[in-house]
């Protein structure tokens, strides 16, 4: 049996065809009144946006998307953005969405794309714990 392994570092630095550029990772880091989101760098990246809202399982109760941040200039290069307009036991959502195109495959991105990716975080926000009935 022959097993073997993919280093991050050597995973996140190239990606095969059928996977596509890589993608943002977004995971926040709580600190005080401040929730920060972080991802990788992206070449392919043209334009970077994020926008959030009040999280609610509740799809009768959904808030419209307010953006937050947004680049175009050196989008490639966004790898952080803190949002310290929150407030402690507020439960957010995030919606990160980039422009991406021209990655090595490019005869699936001649026309640029926007990836969407969300999460959902807060600050001393509650656990939840769901009853099984």
């Amino acid at each position: 049996m022959c097993i073997s392994f993919l280093s991050v570092a050597a995973f996140s630095q190239q990606l095969p065809c059928d996977i596509g550029p890589k993608t943002i990772r977004a995971y926040s880091v709580a600190d005080s009144n401040s929730i920060c989101l972080v991802w990788p760098t992206n070449e392919y990246r043209l334009e970077l946006r994020i926008a959030r809202r009040v999280y609610t399982n509740r799809p009768s109760a959904w808030q419209d998307w307010v953006q937050v941040y947004a680049v175009a200039n050196f989008a490639n290069q966004a790898s952080k953005y803190c949002d310290t307009n929150v407030t402690s036991g507020i439960h957010y959502e995030y919606r990160i969405s980039a422009l991406i195109t021209n990655y090595v495959c490019n005869y699936r991105t001649e026309i640029p794309y926007w990836h969407y990716q969300y999460i959902s975080t807060g600050t001393e926000v509650p656990l939840r714990i769901s009853a099984v009935s």
